[in-house]
Formats: structure tokens, C-alpha cells, sequence
């Protein structure tokens, strides 16, 4: 029987286009003024824009909020490097 995974509650909060919160993130991949690459249980979400700083990053308890202008949010089905190649190949 194939067990599936529970997934963590997800959700985004944005203000106009100046400031985002997310919670249910498991892990960062990288940060800079232009590009914010996060993950969850749905796939990489990466935030592009301009002047963007992150304010907070707490993987325990899976919040980022992040400020600047934002021009896009995106979801792939990309997993997170810590998940590894044996857990994907063990699924």
C-alpha cells in the first residue's frame, strides 16, 4: 500500500505588491533583491521583483515574509535538494 504524505497547511498573504507572507515553507534554496526561491509540500515557489529584502526566515516554523516591489510569484514541481534522489526514487 503506498503511504501518501500528509502536506503542510500553505499559505500566501500579499500586501498590494509590496510585501508577502508565507507560511508552510520547509526549505530556502537562495535570496537576493531580485529573486526569493523557497520550497513546500507544493512544489519551489520563487518571488521575483525588485529591492526585495526577506525579513524573516524561520524553517521550523515554515514563515517567510519578505518586503520590496513584487513582480511575480511562481510554482514548479521542482523539490527541495534536501529531499535527495533516494527519497524521490523511494516514493
Amino acid at each position: 500500500m503506498e503511504e501518501k504524505k500528509v502536506k503542510l497547511p500553505h499559505t500566501v498573504i500579499m500586501d498590494g505588491r509590496k510585501s508577502i507572507t508565507l507560511t508552510g515553507i520547509t526549505a530556502t534554496d537562495n535570496f537576493d533583491d531580485e529573486e526569493i526561491a523557497l520550497f513546500s509540500d507544493y512544489g519551489q515557489i520563487t518571488i521575483r521583483g525588485e529591492g526585495l529584502t526577506v525579513s524573516v526566515i524561520n524553517t521550523e516554523s515554515g514563515d517567510v515574509q519578505a518586503t520590496g516591489r513584487i513582480n511575480s510569484v511562481t510554482y514548479s514541481d521542482r523539490i527541495s535538494k534536501k529531499e535527495g534522489l533516494m527519497s524521490r526514487v523511494f516514493r
